[in-house]
């Protein structure tokens, strides 16, 4: 009788049995985790994307905190030009309008840092020109080495005709 080797030595001691568990489930753990770390590292982004979704976060807060002031502006005016009579409703409204902008002018973009200055003062326009430049300066070493082959190629093709032809 033949098998396929699977169970064919197995650990006989109590010992040797918890070895084999200790080890499967360490390697499955260490296995996992590298699978897991890769994975994330895929998901990770280049600094130009990073720099682009900072920028727009920015852009984003920017037009909130505008909004509210505008809020606050406005109350602040209707509270100034209103009747004696509704002063309190106005005052809580300007109160609100104030703790909405201070609360969002507190909270920052998340993604505050080098990366969106470094795209507000080089702009998105050069991040792009840079990124062609380098894509054609690769294409056009790739175009170089192609033609110097075919280049090659015929030059030893005129020899072999000519050899033939004399």
């Amino acid at each position: 009788m033949t098998g396929v080797g699977y169970g064919d030595a197995y650990p006989i001691t109590t010992g040797g049995r918890v070895a084999i568990v200790l080890g499967a489930v360490f390697g499955g753990l260490a296995f996992i985790s590298l699978m897991t770390s890769e994975f994330l590292d895929s998901l990770k982004g280049t600094k130009q994307e990073h720099a682009v979704l900072s920028a727009m976060d920015s852009l984003k807060w920017e037009r909130t905190v505008r909004a509210f002031a505008a809020q606050l502006i406005q109350a602040a005016w209707g509270l100034h030009n209103s009747k004696p009579n509704q002063r309190n409703k106005l005052s809580r409204r300007v109160t609100k309008a104030a703790h909405q902008f201070k609360r969002c002018r507190k909270r920052p973009p998340m993604h505050a840092g080098k990366a969106s200055h470094a795209l507000q003062i080089n702009g998105l326009p050069d991040l792009v020109s840079n990124q062609v430049e380098s894509w054609r300066v690769s294409r056009q070493v790739e175009s170089n080495a192609v033609l110097d082959s075919l280049e090659h190629q015929v030059h030893k093709l005129e020899n072999s005709l000519q050899a033939l032809l004399h």
